[in-house]
């Protein structure tokens, strides 16, 4: 049984329920039948839920789980993750885009880039511990946490293994650019501490595309950024909108791209 809204996302699995995204959002709401709606109910009667949620079926027949006010997680605006990403855990450690200047991104035009601070990421991860979910997998919330420096990667690392020691691989978005102010050897540090599976969007590998959306970097800068993660045996993928091109040019834009991937 899952039911999603955005944020929350409740999942009943083999006798447990878990949390994967949240947001500030104190309720979750999935239309079911008059039909289901006891039968649901039972089963949710008897499971262990975390992060203190408390149930609610309403006569419109809808489910709604909410929690406390104080014990929201920090997540300023909305959950983004790539689809192979859905059963990680989320943890906030920026938020909004530090560019923030892309033609076709509306996503955080009212979501001002900031860094989170230690109390905040202390606090989730607090919340993911006391939740007993033996978390695999964290994916960093904000369109490029991989901006932050080495220094404050490594600090986040360190909190994520003092909060869940028994070892967590970790990723999260990156702009090409956010690659520049870290150099093989701390990108093959980073790798060795469970940093893995970067995603970053190259968009296109066409500069005239580039330019025209406002991407910020070049295809040459894709190539020597990139070849450092490839360096540095960190594992990355990347986003192509091969739709990016427009009319009478998404030839072009391919074939450039392919370049650049090759």
């Amino acid at each position: 049984i899952c039911c999603k809204r955005q944020g929350f996302f409740f999942q009943k699995g083999t006798g447990s329920g878990r949390i994967t995204d949240g947001m500030k959002r104190p309720w979750l709401r999935c239309q079911t039948t008059s039909d289901t709606k006891y039968k649901l109910q039972d089963r949710l009667d008897g499971m262990k839920i975390p992060f203190n949620l408390k149930l609610y079926i309403s006569t419109k027949r809808d489910v709604k789980i909410y929690r406390n006010e104080e014990e929201y997680m920090h997540f300023s605006c909305g959950i983004v993750r790539p689809p192979y990403e859905a059963h990680s855990c989320f943890l906030q450690v920026t938020s909004g885009c530090s560019h923030n200047k892309c033609r076709f991104c509306t996503f955080y035009k009212e979501a001002p880039f900031s860094v989170s601070p230690e109390s905040e990421i202390r606090e989730d991860l607090q919340e993911i511990r006391d939740s007993g979910w033996k978390v695999k997998r964290i994916f960093l919330q904000g369109a490029d946490p991989f901006l932050l420096s080495y220094d404050r990667l490594k600090r986040i690392m360190d909190l994520i293994k003092e909060y869940l020691p028994w070892g967590v691989s970790v990723g999260g978005y990156g702009r090409v650019d956010s690659v520049k102010n870290k150099s093989v050897e701390q990108l093959r540090s980073l790798r060795e501490m469970g940093y893995d599976m970067i995603v970053f969007g190259i968009e296109s590998g066409d500069d005239a595309v580039l330019d025209k959306m406002n991407k910020g970097y070049h295809a040459n800068d894709i190539v020597e950024q990139l070849s450092k993660m490839d360096e540095a045996g960190m594992h990355y993928s990347v986003i192509f909108l091969y739709g990016l091109g427009g009319h009478n040019y998404g030839m072009g834009h391919a074939i450039k791209t392919a370049e650049v991937l090759n």
